[in-house]
């Protein structure tokens, strides 16, 4: 008997592999129709990292948590939407701002065009380049209140990387190994609970807080309120995400999922 697989290469490098179809989630396939340019150029691979982070993040419950996530490693323009509500674009800047493979480098924070109320909230990127600068306060994100809470950076202070929710107050912070590292960061606090979480690539932090909300606040990506080039971040970000409070499980699960998704993507 004879069998044959249709679409197999049997090639020397890649003897009897087999492209199993991808069952679509609806809402990756959604998304993708929003990026026909980033779509047209996916490889398989790529194709299945983004659908499998879909599904991973429903089955974490991490999805309706989330109310904001972009990939600005795939352009300004198609980097700008929203994964999880496709129609809306966050409109990428064109000041201040350089655009890769890696994602995006801002020289100055950038303020979104939308605002978050921060007391049961998540916020966090992924840096795809270490930083080359050690000075101290450099933020991948920050928030527009002017006792700046929630700061996320590898560099926090001047030995740690984390996650502020009250200045210099309260620190959700790692050891001094991931100041230089790629990877992702998320940070996350409930007022209710007075607990701050964070995780930092692979590691798991928590702190009981005493946290209190402000008003609802724009956030700045890239730096913090005062703009200036001390507090810029120094790396690029291929990926923001905004939402409400995760657990640490859910950290661990959306910093395992983040990692996958983006090990597949900036590949070349």
């Amino acid at each position: 008997m004879i069998i044959i697989l249709k679409g197999a290469d049997a090639s020397a490098n890649n003897l009897g592999s087999v492209e199993v179809p991808i069952d679509w989630d609806v809402d990756a396939a959604a998304a993708l129709t929003h990026m026909p340019t980033a779509a047209a150029a996916f490889t398989y691979a790529k194709n299945k990292a983004f659908n499998t982070f879909f599904k991973g993040l429903k089955t974490a419950g991490i999805y309706s948590k989330t109310t904001h996530i972009f990939l600005p490693c795939l352009g300004r323009v198609e980097g700008g939407v929203n994964l999880v509500a496709p129609t809306y674009n966050i409109n990428f800047p064109t000041a201040n701002a350089t655009y890769g493979v890696k994602g995006v480098y801002f020289s100055l924070g950038w303020i979104t065009p939308f605002t978050k109320n921060l007391k049961d909230s998540h916020v966090g990127v992924y840096t795809s380049t270490a930083t080359s600068d050690v000075t101290p306060a450099r933020y991948s994100m920050a928030s527009s209140a002017s006792n700046f809470e929630h700061l996320l950076g590898r560099r926090i202070n001047s030995a740690r990387s984390g996650f502020a929710v009250k200045g210099s107050s309260e620190l959700v912070t790692t050891n001094s190994g991931h100041m230089q590292s790629i990877g992702p960061m998320i940070g996350s606090v409930k007022e209710s609970i007075n607990t701050a979480n964070a995780v930092i690539d692979s590691e798991l932090i928590t702190i009981t807080t005493t946290y209190t909300a402000g008003p609802t606040v724009a956030l700045i990506l890239g730096g913090s309120i005062n703009n200036s080039a001390t507090s810029f971040a120094d790396c690029y970000h291929s990926l923001f995400t905004f939402g409400s409070y995760l657990t640490q499980t859910e950290l661990a699960a959306y910093s395992a999922l983040q990692t996958s998704l983006m090990t597949a993507l900036l590949a070349v």
